[in-house]
């Protein structure tokens, strides 16, 4: 499974790599017409918004940063626009907008000054994550001060866009940005809590097993399906199933299971 797995992923991130960069050569300082799925929203306010979309093309999807003049698009629409494309780079803030979209395979920001929607809500179950998360920030926000929320709103629900600038470049500067990238880290001490809790209150294992695995699903989910977080919850996942059937799991074994699985998607 090892040697399998570092082939698989050899040729992924080879090919992938060549085709990103011929992107990044035909997009980057250009202005083009193309259309696009919203599938995320940054921020949204009266006089702009940033949003994560996705291309139409059939010969080159990708996703990148949609800047919009106006808060007018929702997760699941269909924009037709045109816009001046550029690559993600190190703001005048300090701010290092390439490492942090990176991960999520965006290395382009583009920027409409018009857009047409040409059709509505494509997505039902994004939306519906998407409001969850908006509820639980929420939660967060009003049971802390602000300047905490946004912190434990990065770090245990994905929205990095909520930290201040400044922090962003703290982090960054210390060389632990990685500590806001959703992942393994975050999943386990999440899962050791609750599991912690579940074992004090005597609960069996097998139900405990699966309330853990449903916890690992919504908490993907909810967290906008980043790649770190998908990779963590399918080695918790397959450590705890194997758990539940009574088999002997390890953490290398779940390890590159997941990433083979990641690979073959």
């Amino acid at each position: 499974p090892l040697c399998i797995c570092l082939v698989i992923c050899g040729t992924v991130s080879v090919s992938t790599f060549a085709k990103d960069r011929k992107i990044l050569n035909d997009y980057a300082g250009e202005e083009k017409q193309v259309e696009v799925t919203v599938t995320e929203i940054n921020y949204s306010e009266p006089y702009g918004s940033s949003v994560i979309a996705k291309t139409e093309s059939e010969d080159k999807n990708f996703k990148l940063i949609l800047l919009l003049p106006d808060s007018e698009a929702k997760i699941g629409d269909r924009i037709s626009l045109k816009a001046n494309f550029r690559e993600t780079a190190v703001s005048t803030y300090g701010y290092n907008e390439k490492e942090s979209y990176l991960d999520r395979g965006i290395f382009l920001v583009a920027e409409a000054e018009e857009y047409e929607i040409i059709s509505r809500d494509n997505f039902i179950l994004t939306a519906v994550f998407e409001k969850a998360n908006a509820f639980l920030a929420k939660i967060v926000e009003d049971t802390v001060d602000s300047d905490t929320a946004s912190l434990v709103s990065a770090m245990l629900l994905g929205n990095k866009d909520a930290l201040d600038s400044s922090v962003r470049r703290d982090f960054s500067r210390l060389g632990i940005s990685h500590v806001l990238a959703l992942s393994g880290l975050h999943l386990s001490i999440i899962t050791g809590l609750i599991g912690g809790i579940l074992s004090l209150a005597q609960t069996p294992n097998r139900p405990k097993y699966v309330l853990l695995i449903l916890i690992i699903g919504a908490f993907v989910c909810v967290t906008g399906f980043s790649e770190s977080a998908i990779r963590a919850g399918l080695m918790l996942a397959i450590f705890y199933t194997m758990m539940l059937i009574g088999q002997r799991s390890d953490a290398t074994t779940s390890l590159f299971a997941s990433v083979m699985i990641i690979c073959i998607i």
